[in-house]
């Protein structure tokens, strides 16, 4: 059995952190996270593959929720492309509930 260091601790399943650079990470994560989640623009957040099939979508901003109507758990690991318009002519297919 491994034990955590004995600088860092768990308390109700939240590990904190006493190295002053893990928290100043945590804290500019959670600060991006914070103005990402307020802009008025969608936000897509995918990893870097960018090779077919890839890349895939890991986060979504509310404001793309709000423009496409589609919920993050419905696009979270699935690629780009599914925004794709179905024909040329529709472009405005790609945001749901707005033909």
């Amino acid at each position: 059995m491994t034990h955590p260091n004995e600088s860092d601790q768990e308390l109700d399943g939240v590990r904190e952190f006493s190295s002053p650079l893990e928290e100043q990470l945590l804290d500019e994560m959670t600060l991006l996270r914070t103005i990402i989640g307020a802009l008025g623009e969608a936000v897509i957040i995918t990893d870097p593959e960018l090779d077919a099939p890839g890349p895939y979508i890991q986060y979504v901003n509310p404001a793309f929720t709000r423009l496409t109507g589609y919920a993050p758990h419905e696009v979270l690991g699935q690629t780009p492309r599914i925004l794709r318009a179905r024909t040329p002519t529709a472009p405005s297919s790609m945001i749901r509930g707005r033909h």
